[in-house]
């Protein structure tokens, strides 16, 4: 059987709706029999790339659910991995057979998700034409909005919508540039560790799956009609990506992360990263708080007014970009969200309903606690769903 390239497994999966490529002659994209087709579904080992830890599920999609056999998180040292690039394979990939080991998952196929700010997605209207006439004209537009060089990165496009301009027929289009070394660095990475690279995703693509297939959250599916934003609160960085008619319309990474209330309260209280950790998920501002806990208290205050200041600005250029833009709702999920009462300072903030998201339906879980669990790794289960 031919070993597949990191570029085929990179456009195996980062599809958006419907794959296309530019660089057509370099990755050949393949169509697969639908999923609701195949009577014994392969179980598949999702691994989320993060800064401060690292998810894996193992799991198979069948019908209209996903059966969950097990969820397996890592801490990561920050110095292996920074802003979704692996500085040190061999450290991040020992971490990676050793989580394996003890979770007891033998799997092989593995699906790997992150994000980077060094992957670059942005929003073209461009002439309506035929496939063939869109490579070029994407690949010539793309290149008037950013200075780099065509052929390091892989570039992939999804029609968002048809528009009427000035009696000419367009087409919004959202294009995503994935840099090849970035590619090859998963790709290497899951060789070296004696897995079979199956599939190569990115976070809004992963959630924008479990959106799409009507795993609902906390009970209630997204309306085709609403215009809704899915916020990852991540430690280093937080992901929005805004889906309008349950199509994707905008995505972007904000430099904040929650880890930063654990580096200033390590510096303030003199107390192991750890323990901030543990005591910034449980305050409360009631009466009886110590006064440790009121330094920390503020710290946690500082960063949600930084995310709601940060979130503002975002949804605001969101807003200006085409008339009729609105958000209906936001849902937060991932480590920062189990903030106490975040999601009720956010809605105040932004004047908006902020829903922290606690629970996805159509998901079978083996074990009742990585139900629990599942709002820290809503990213790799999406990556679980092969379109």
């Amino acid at each position: 059987k031919k070993k597949k390239s990191f570029k085929e497994i990179l456009s195996s999966d980062v599809s958006l709706n419907s794959l296309r490529s530019v660089k057509s002659k370099d990755i050949e994209v393949k169509k697969t029999k639908s999923k609701k087709s195949v009577l014994f579904p392969k179980e598949y080992l999702a691994i989320d790339i993060g800064s401060s830890s690292i998810k894996m599920a193992l799991g198979k999609e069948k019908g209209n659910k996903l059966y969950v056999s097990k969820l397996v998180a890592v801490d990561n040292n920050k110095s292996f991995i920074s802003d979704g690039v692996i500085t040190d394979k061999s450290k991040v990939g020992n971490e990676i057979i050793n989580a394996l080991h003890q979770g007891g998952i033998k799997n092989k196929e593995v699906n790997f998700t992150g994000n980077s700010t060094i992957i670059i997605n942005r929003e073209l209207v461009i002439p309506k034409a035929s496939e063939e006439e869109l490579n070029t004209l994407i690949e010539y537009e793309i290149q008037k909005y950013l200075p780099i060089n065509m052929h390091d990165y892989i570039i992939q496009y999804d029609i968002l919508e048809e528009l009427k301009v000035d009696d000419m027929d367009k087409l919004k289009v959202l294009v995503v540039t994935y840099p090849n070394k970035l590619a090859k660095d998963y790709y290497d990475l899951s060789l070296k560790i004696g897995l079979k690279p199956n599939a190569l995703d990115v976070r809004f693509n992963s959630v924008k799956k479990l959106l799409l297939n009507n795993y609902a959250f906390n009970g209630k599916k997204v309306e085709a009609h609403e215009t809704v934003a899915l916020v990852d609160m991540g430690a280093e960085n937080i992901d929005v990506s805004i889906f309008k008619n349950k199509v994707m319309d905008f995505t972007r990474i904000i430099k904040v992360g929650s880890s930063a209330i654990n580096t200033e309260g390590v510096r303030v209280l003199a107390v192991t990263d750890k323990e901030v950790e543990k005591r910034k998920l449980s305050l409360s501002e009631n009466s009886g708080i110590t006064p440790e806990e009121e330094i920390l208290q503020g710290i946690v205050d500082q960063f949600i007014d930084t995310t709601i200041g940060e979130l503002q600005r975002l949804f605001q250029f969101y807003r200006n970009k085409a008339v009729g833009n609105k958000i209906d709702k936001v849902f937060i999920y991932g480590g920062g969200s189990r903030i106490k009462d975040i999601d009720i300072k956010l809605s105040e903030g932004l004047n908006t309903k902020v829903i922290k998201v606690n629970s996805l339906d159509n998901i079978v879980f083996k074990n009742e606690q990585d139900a629990v669990d599942a709002d820290l790794f809503i990213n790799a289960l999406g990556a679980l769903i092969r379109l």
